[in-house]
């Protein structure tokens, strides 16, 4: 189950460091991006954050009544950055401007020809501790699919098909965060705007 739980946390990439693990908060064991969360009860592994989202156990209070079959996901178009498997390089600042993207000479300013005007330059090969800035889990940006009456990204609803017995709540307006149930916990998912 740790596994799957560092599957919802947040990546490097997120500057929020406390959503890059599972934390416990009310007696669940939460682990999300920000887009998506999961819990299970305490199993007394996980300690307290007090960075945690103090009013994430209210996302859960909704009551399910009315559950729908997931669609099939469509047809992947993978990130043209990544070929699609997620992954992403780390960056640095170029020390050819020293990280301003540009630099002056004489009396005219000019965009650095490293970096293209960035400030950063990427460096190493891909690594699966860094994901993709252009992506989201090797989806192309903006794939969704429509669940109900919600949208959501097609990458997260993947992730969440990985959980034992899935069970989703039938959206029934665009805005609304959908509940879902897996065997041993429970997650919310946040739609996109249509």
């Amino acid at each position: 189950m740790e596994k799957i739980f560092k599957m919802f946390c947040a990546t490097i990439n997120e500057p929020r460091e406390y959503l890059r693990e599972p934390f416990l908060h009310k007696g669940f064991i939460y682990a999300t991006n920000g887009h998506m969360a999961i819990r299970i009860s305490d199993n007394g592994k996980v300690q307290e954050n007090k960075d945690a989202p103090k009013n994430i156990h209210s996302l859960f209070d909704v009551v399910i009544n009315d559950f729908i079959d997931i669609p099939a996901l469509p047809k992947k178009v993978p990130c043209e950055y990544c070929d699609g498997d997620g992954k992403g390089r780390a960056k640095e600042e170029c020390d050819e401007c020293d990280g301003n993207g540009s630099f002056a000479y004489r009396s005219h300013t000019y965009d650095c020809k490293e970096c293209d005007g960035a400030g950063t330059v990427y460096v190493g090969s891909l690594s699966a501790d860094i994901t993709c800035e252009y992506c989201i889990g090797g989806w192309k940006l903006w794939s969704y699919m429509d669940i109900g009456e919600g949208r959501f990204q097609c990458a997260y609803i993947e992730k969440i098909l990985t959980l034992q017995n899935v069970k989703f709540m039938r959206p029934v307006n665009s805005e609304d965060a959908c509940k879902f149930i897996f065997d041993g916990g429970e997650g919310i998912i946040m739609p996109m705007r249509k």
